[in-house]
């Protein structure tokens, strides 16, 4: 767990805040999300260092409604802000639909590549749900919900001319359209969801069979999935889950 040894008593709001152990200095970045100047912490026994936003780090904020609320103390690294440099954890998308995952589905971009997808963040338990993306230049989280899905909508980004052929129309003045991949049906095919197990079928007399596991390149409701090459790279390789 934390321990707490000293507090940071901020005089203008009377407000007492609990620091970590460690070594403190103040840091140059403020905090965009309450204001207050962060500082380093470091650990001279291990060298190692990382850095808080003091009211932050006591008070975890609701970024994107999953990581923030699920912690007692956050650190920047946990953080999952957009516009934070300090901030490096990946934004939640939704829950996981998968059957027996109760964790939530996160936007990945991967590390050789401009390529993003969605992952779940229980890959190392197992789950293999995924979503691929098309070829862009950006993918962001936004606030904007799905009514259906509860999944916040994502906002792809394409190259100046560069995106799928049936997207043109619906893109913004940036080249840009947010979207749930999974209700999407302006763009049947283009989403590549993988690893989605379904919710096992009920039996006569009550009780469910063994959940089948949906295959590769099937869609939610048994359509057959295609995968559209678009700007020469099509679909990032490679398996699915949290890991970039």
């Amino acid at each position: 767990g934390d321990h707490v040894s000293r507090l940071l008593a901020c005089t203008p709001c009377q407000r007492d805040l609990k620091l970590p152990r460690g070594d403190v200095s103040p840091h140059q970045h403020i905090c965009p999300i309450c204001s207050y100047q962060v500082v380093s912490v470091s650990n001279p026994a291990t060298g190692k260092a990382y850095t808080i936003c003091p009211y932050c780090f006591n008070n975890p904020p609701k970024v994107d409604g999953d990581i923030e609320n699920a912690l007692p103390m956050m650190r920047c690294f946990q953080c999952s802000h957009a516009t934070c440099p300090l901030a490096t954890a990946r934004p939640a998308v939704r829950k996981c639909p998968s059957h027996g995952c109760d964790e939530q589905l996160e936007l990945v971009k991967k590390k050789d590549s401009n390529d993003f997808f969605v992952g779940c963040r229980g890959y190392k338990g197992g789950c293999r749900h995924s979503v691929y993306l098309p070829n862009s230049i950006d993918v962001t989280v936004t606030k904007n919900e799905c009514p259906a899905h509860g999944a916040k909508l994502l906002r792809i980004v394409f190259k100046h001319g560069v995106h799928p052929p049936d997207w043109a129309m619906y893109c913004d003045e940036d080249f840009a359209v947010e979207t749930c991949p999974w209700c999407e049906t302006r763009f049947d095919g283009t989403f590549s969801i993988r690893g989605l197990v379904q919710p096992p079928p009920r039996i006569p007399g009550g009780g469910r069979a063994h959940a089948p596991v949906e295959p590769a390149g099937q869609r939610r409701g048994g359509q057959q999935q295609q995968q559209h090459s678009f700007g020469g790279g099509g679909f990032g390789g490679g398996g699915g889950g949290g890991g970039g």
